[in-house]
């Protein structure tokens, strides 16, 4: 589950301070970052759209968690693979940080 967490003005952290875990083009845990309440919000409403058009036999137990996939602009797309279907959003520069 993605993080409701407010960001904390001057932490976000560059690939110079993540390089030992993660470069541009990983596919992030969720669990190592912060989204923005609008970004959540977004994710949710999109996330949910998808769903509705996923096969109605997609239990809630075979969802898999949401994860992140770093990209080279700075941005962080959070997507989820369901049943063959990926549902995805990109979070802007601003609405995402590293934890520390």
């Amino acid at each position: 589950m993605v993080s409701r967490a407010r960001l904390i003005p001057g932490s976000f952290l560059t690939e110079k301070h993540m390089s030992q875990k993660y470069k541009f083009g990983d596919v992030v845990d969720l669990d190592d970052v912060f989204i923005s309440p609008a970004a959540y919000a977004a994710w949710q409403a999109t996330a949910q759209a998808g769903a509705l058009a996923l096969p109605r036999h997609i239990r809630p137990g075979d969802i898999p968690d949401e994860r992140g996939l770093w990209l080279a602009s700075g941005e962080l797309e959070i997507f989820v693979e369901l049943g063959g279907t990926r549902i995805s959003m990109r979070v802007p520069v601003g609405h995402w940080t590293w934890k520390q």
